[in-house]
């Protein structure tokens, strides 16, 4: 089966035959065999020039291939971050990855960081539900194992605080506003690892 012209040119880096491919008519969301449209191939290549070119004749950022992987997670993972970045203003101006399998996947990456209990305690708002007693750093146990730290605390990717580093688990503070996001991210320096933090190597 013949490849589409618009794909073949886009594969080809024939950013000339791409723009007479739309300019004639071409459809800009045709896909492979695959299910890959030409946006799918621009953005593993990171030729940002032609993802341009293919969003702006309307080409939909989120329409994926049989992978279910949209041209976002394709440049992502071939670490074609300019492009990543491209194509996740692109999917905020249509509207937003709204079914979180996309762009803002990481909003729902489990991710937590430990802190000493004092530090959290500096919240101008901060409560708990029963004062947590001070107690000695970590050490081993009689069993050789490692006993828990009562003066450390988890803040997770929602901001939640527990005392376990399961989301959830063995809850200390939930009062999740503005405010408090603030503080964490300002004061505490926490901040979950977006899509771009965690990619290997450049652009």
């Amino acid at each position: 089966m013949a490849e589409p012209e618009l794909i073949a040119a886009v594969r080809a880096a024939d950013r000339e035959a791409v723009a007479a491919a739309l300019a004639a008519g071409a459809n800009p969301n045709q896909q492979d065999e695959q299910g890959w449209t030409a946006l799918c191939f621009a953005a593993g290549m990171g030729d940002e020039d032609v993802a341009k070119c293919l969003l702006d004749h309307g080409a939909d950022v989120f329409r994926a291939g049989h992978d279910q992987r949209t041209p976002y997670l394709i440049a992502l993972a071939a670490r074609r971050l300019n492009v990543a970045r491209l194509l996740s203003d692109a999917e905020e101006r249509a509207g937003g990855d709204t079914e979180g399998r996309s762009s803002r996947q990481a909003e729902h990456r489990p991710y937590c960081r430990a802190y000493q209990l004092e530090e959290l305690r500096r919240f101008s708002h901060w409560s708990e539900p029963a004062p947590i007693a001070a107690e000695p750093d970590a050490a081993a146990s009689d069993d050789g194992s490692l006993a828990v730290d009562a003066n450390v605390v988890f803040i997770h990717h929602d901001f939640t605080v527990t005392r376990s580093i399961w989301i959830g688990e063995d809850l200390v503070f939930d009062a999740v506003t503005p405010d408090w996001q603030q503080f964490c991210k300002d004061v505490l320096g926490f901040r979950p690892p977006s899509d771009f933090d965690l990619a290997a190597g450049d652009a």
